[in-house]
């Protein structure tokens, strides 16, 4: 009995286990790319390099696959499978690292060890030890210390030339590289000789890269608040793209050219104390009226070349002047009888006019229009005040329409309107 009760209690234990909810396992996080660094590095005959892998981001580096190594030139120079480059013998080598489907490489020029003759008489150095040319080519100057008779020799004259091949004392050379239009990369040494000593330059010349032309037939264009397209013309030698990471705007394609349609201006509320600043109640004023907008980068690419469009959407505005009849306007008490006030209102937005009173008298003002989207003279209305006190009212226009999450924003140059009797 005893047995079987402890098998029992063992398989319950196992029922509670196997119903315990499984942990979600932490998602590997996936390699995007790695580089090599250095990225090119010059060594004499002999030397070494470690080559170091960097994964973009660093946090995959833990579930990447294994990094191989390849020499395009092992005579040149050799690679083993933990990334440590030697440098055979003089030339250029291309390193490559791949790692799963990306890949990344090291250019090695390997130039001749200096080797200085043993007349301590002679005193000789030369710089710069490497020189990188374009595949278009170009000129260098080459710097000869010396106090002895030195010549100096290319390997390849035909891509390359001296100012001078021999000299006493010191000098200053001109090394003109010719342009290439082969996509092979090409190097070779100048072997200056001094005495019983031989000094190398190695010079290199890179493949040549054909480039793919991008032009559009615009960089910047303007919208308004409310919103708009833009169309760009784009000429390109080959497959292109176009893209912006902005919510509120989308990019298409169509033949040759780019439509940018730009959506209403929509702020967050995180972006308006940054656009227009708070007044010390707490309320937005819109006010950036001879501010050309708010920038918008649209990038095009085609692989070679990167062009950017800045679009210019117009920042909401809203101002007002106040005229009265009579008093000032801003200062000083209303008399009793009914008066009116003239609200010029000049605006790109939807805008609208609300009232604040105190006390019980609630219709102490009219407008002969509560609401617009433009430009508009209203007539502000003060009633005959007949309650016996004074009643302080205020009026507000407001943004409206949706630009805003905040449909009672107070706008600057509107005045606390007051309405009351005179003592």
């Amino acid at each position: 009995m005893k047995k079987i009760l402890i098998l029992s209690v063992a398989v319950v234990a196992m029922l509670f286990t196997a119903c315990e909810p499984k942990q979600p396992e932490e998602p590997a996080i996936s390699l995007q790319g790695i580089k090599l660094a250095p990225s090119s590095v010059t060594l004499e005959e002999g030397e070494s390099v470690k080559l170091h892998v960097k994964y973009e981001p660093e946090e995959a580096k833990e579930t990447a696959p294994k990094v191989l190594w390849y020499s395009d030139k092992q005579r040149v120079a050799s690679v083993d499978e933990e990334g440590l480059v030697t440098a055979d013998r003089t030339g250029t080598a291309v390193i490559t690292a791949t790692c799963g489907k990306f890949e990344a490489t090291c250019t090695v020029n390997v130039s001749k060890k200096d080797l200085p003759g043993p007349d301590p008489s002679v005193s000789f150095s030369v710089s710069p030890k490497n020189i990188e040319a374009p595949a278009e080519g170009g000129t260098y100057e080459i710097v000869v210390k010396s106090n002895a008779e030195w010549t100096a020799e290319l390997e390849n004259s035909e891509w390359a030339s001296l100012s001078a091949t021999s000299g006493s004392g010191d000098a200053t050379l001109t090394l003109t590289v010719e342009g290439t239009e082969d996509e092979t990369p090409i190097s070779q040494n100048i072997t200056f000789t001094a005495g019983k000593g031989k000094y190398y330059v190695l010079v290199s010349r890179a493949g040549y890269k054909k480039v793919a032309q991008l032009k559009l037939d615009k960089t910047e264009a303007d919208v308004a608040v409310s919103g708009g397209s833009v169309t760009v013309n784009v000429e390109s030698e080959a497959e292109w793209t176009v893209a912006c990471n902005d919510p509120h705007v989308s990019v298409s394609k169509s033949g040759n050219s780019a439509t940018i349609t730009v959506e209403k201006f929509n702020l967050s509320e995180e972006n308006l104390e940054e656009l227009y600043g708070m007044s010390a109640t707490g309320n937005y004023f819109y006010n950036r009226k001879d501010e050309r907008g708010l920038p918008i980068v649209v990038t095009f690419s085609n692989g070679d070349q990167e062009q950017t469009v800045t679009v210019y959407q117009k920042y909401p505005y809203i101002g007002v002047s106040v005229y009265g009849t009579g008093d000032n306007v801003f200062t000083g008490w209303k008399k009793a009888e009914a008066h009116d006030f003239t609200l010029q209102i000049e605006a790109n937005i939807p805008w609208a006019i609300t009232f604040q009173w105190d006390g019980n008298y609630s219709n102490w003002a009219t407008v002969n229009q509560s609401s617009g989207s433009g430009n508009a003279t209203v007539t502000l209305h003060f009633n005959e005040n007949t309650s016996g006190s004074t009643q302080f009212g205020y009026c507000f226009v407001n943004s409206a329409g949706g630009y805003t999450p905040f449909l009672a924003a107070y706008v600057q140059g509107v005045p606390n309107l007051m309405h009351g009797i005179d003592k």
